[in-house]
C-alpha cells in the first residue's frame, strides 16, 4: 500500500494482516536522506536507505514511531576573481574570471547523491562562470574543502592574491549555505 505524510509529516498504515512488515520512504523533493528509526513493533532501520525492514505485526499489534528523518541541503559558493588590490573582495577594478575549473574535496566521511567519499575524495568539479561564479548544492552537513585546479589554463599568468587555495576547511551545519570560498588572483609580471 502506498500512504502520504499528513502536514504535520505523521503517516499511518491501517487494516495490515499479521506478519512481517517493511516500509520504505522517498525522499521529498528538496531535501537530502536523514536518519530513520525502527519503531514499538521493532526492525531494522537502514540508514542511509529511506527504508525499515523486519517488523513483525502480531493480532491485534499497532506498531507506532516509524520515522523518518530529512535534512534540508547546504551549499557552498564563491567566485574567482582578477584582484588588482589583492584583497580578495570584488572592488571597484576587479573583474571575474569565467573558464576556471575547482574541485569540491570531502573532509570528513560524507554520502552526496548515494556515493560515500572519504576525506581527501573528490566529489565534484565546476567551471566557474556567469561572473567567475561557482555553487555546489545540495550537500549534506559534513566538512569540505574547495580547490582551484584550473584544468584549462586560464589562470596562466596569474598568482593567488587572496583567499587560500585550498579553502580552509569547511563545516556545514544543515540548512546553511556559506558563500564566501572566494579567490583572488593577480596578473604575475616576472621582473626583467
Amino acid at each position: 500500500i502506498t500512504v502520504s505524510t499528513a502536514a504535520d509529516g505523521s503517516w499511518a498504515a491501517t487494516n495490515l494482516r499479521p506478519g512481517d512488515h517493511r516500509v520504505a520512504e522517498v525522499t521529498p523533493a528538496g531535501y537530502l536522506d536523514g536518519l530513520d528509526g525502527a519503531g514499538t513493533a521493532g526492525g531494522t532501520a537502514h540508514n542511509p536507505g529511506d527504508s525499515i525492514t523486519g517488523i513483525f505485526l502480531g493480532s491485534g499489534q499497532v506498531g507506532e514511531n516509524y520515522d523518518f528523518g530529512e535534512i534540508v541541503p547546504s551549499s557552498i559558493a564563491g567566485r574567482v576573481i582578477a584582484d588588482l588590490d589583492g584583497d580578495c573582495q570584488f572592488t571597484s577594478g576587479d573583474y571575474p574570471i569565467d573558464g576556471v575549473t575547482v574541485n569540491l574535496i570531502a573532509q570528513s566521511t560524507v554520502t552526496v547523491g548515494g556515493i560515500t567519499y572519504n576525506a581527501g575524495d573528490i566529489i565534484a568539479t565546476q567551471t566557474t562562470s556567469g561572473g567567475g561564479l561557482y555553487d555546489f548544492g545540495t550537500l549534506p552537513t559534513g566538512s569540505y574543502t574547495v580547490d582551484v585546479t584550473d584544468t584549462g589554463g586560464v589562470l596562466s599568468g596569474f598568482l593567488l592574491t587572496g583567499g587560500s587555495d585550498p579553502t580552509a576547511t569547511i563545516t556545514l551545519a544543515a540548512n546553511e549555505d556559506y558563500n564566501g570560498a572566494d579567490f583572488g588572483f593577480q596578473d604575475y609580471l616576472p621582473v626583467a
